[in-house]
């Protein structure tokens, strides 16, 4: 008996019926929905940049009234936006990227979802703020996991030919994550 341990998953995108993936997918045998938090077509901007006169953005994902509490917190596991960049130099994205984290990891508390996967931003190395409001969340959230998703290989590496030594390390990439997490 493994009890409430995931073994395999399948992610599907956001359009699709959530409860018709989660019963083709358990059918299948999956043990588990992997689905976006939020629409990725629905970028928001951070609250302080929103103008009082401006129409309201969009909502930002779809209603926790389509599943029951139970399956939320057992058969579906959430992905954060891969967009987000709190580091990013530019002022903009990175306002919005931490707004966006902070929003999309309390929606997953709501839920009560197991864990969320949290792909890693586009500069790994350079991700102290990403990787501090991964640690705040860890502090404040009672039962969900986060799951770093870090590639085996770094694309740049994957792209050099056999010749070119490795520049990036992607053990330093989770090293570095384990530290200040």
């Amino acid at each position: 008996d493994c009890g409430d341990a995931k073994f395999a998953g399948l992610e599907v995108t956001f359009d699709r019926d959530l409860q018709e993936a989660l019963q083709d997918t358990l059918e299948c045998g999956w043990d588990f929905v992997l689905v976006p938090l939020v629409d990725p077509r629905n970028r928001r901007p951070a609250p302080k940049r929103l103008s009082t006169s401006a129409s309201l953005p969009p909502p930002f994902t779809r209603s926790d009234m389509i599943l029951g509490s139970a399956q939320w917190g057992s058969q579906i596991l959430g992905v954060t936006s891969p967009w987000i960049w709190p580091d990013s130099s530019d002022t903009e994205l990175r306002e919005d990227s931490e707004a966006a984290l902070k929003q999309e990891l309390a929606w997953a508390a709501h839920l009560s979802l197991q864990a969320v996967v949290v792909p890693l931003p586009p500069s790994p190395q350079k991700s102290v703020n990403f990787l501090r409001i991964l640690n705040q969340s860890l502090n404040s959230l009672s039962n969900m996991g986060l799951w770093l998703h870090i590639p085996m290989v770094s694309v740049h590496d994957a792209q050099a030919n056999d010749e070119e030594e490795a520049e990036e390390d992607t053990w330093e990439w989770w090293h570095q994550a384990r530290r200040l997490c």
